[in-house]
């Protein structure tokens, strides 16, 4: 009995258009000319990243902004920006600095909380309001009065602060660090309540 020989699938068209167009390109000759630029110099081949040429972004629409409310206090990215109960916004980010924007929008200009060294990446307001607290990479967390912005106390020991976040019913602040530390505070004396360790 003889054994017959495997058939081959015929490609797809699409397939044959596509090896067809690649044999085409290898034996189409390219003028040298068509691979300078202006100044006569040799282009260079450069690989597609994906993103826009100038000449695309040129070409692009304009984007319509939707916003009720705009903020631009920050001179560099915004990483953390927290809503007190009463319409109070706070925000932080990599100008080392925080913004607290008193409630109603619009009834006073935003204050500026400073005296973090580094990014402000965590932000939070109290269980009633009256305290917000801000986090940063200098190891810092700082309470604020958030009728005012006055600074009430700064907290110390953790390392990079990652998040922070306040007790729902008590004037408790928590904090993570980069080191796997999780630290606790009592907020209206500073008091070091705990330090948990064990994250990695």
């Amino acid at each position: 009995m003889d054994a017959e020989a495997p058939t081959v699938p015929e490609p797809s068209p699409a397939r044959q258009q596509i090896e067809s167009m690649r044999r085409e390109m290898e034996d189409m000759d390219v003028d040298e000319d068509m691979l300078r630029d202006e100044d006569g110099e040799m282009l260079e081949e450069v690989e597609d990243d994906g993103g826009l040429a100038e000449s695309d972004e040129e070409d692009l629409p304009a984007v319509q902004d939707d916003a009720t409310l705009k903020f631009d206090k920050h001179e560099d990215a915004v990483y953390c920006v927290a809503v007190s109960k009463g319409g109070a916004i706070l925000s932080g980010g990599g100008d080392d600095r925080a913004w607290l924007q008193p409630a109603p929008m619009g009834s006073r200009g935003a204050i500026c909380l400073e005296g973090h060294n580094d990014s402000v990446t965590a932000c939070g307001f109290s269980h009633q309001d009256a305290m917000c607290a801000t986090g940063a990479y200098d190891g810092s967390v700082k309470l604020w009065d958030t009728a005012s912005g006055r600074l009430l106390r700064t907290l110390e020991g953790p390392g990079d602060v990652e998040w922070l976040e306040w007790h729902p019913k008590g004037d408790v602040v928590l904090c993570g660090a980069c080191d796997g530390t999780l630290w606790m505070w009592l907020a209206t004396s500073g008091a070091c309540m705990r330090v948990f360790g064990g994250h990695d």
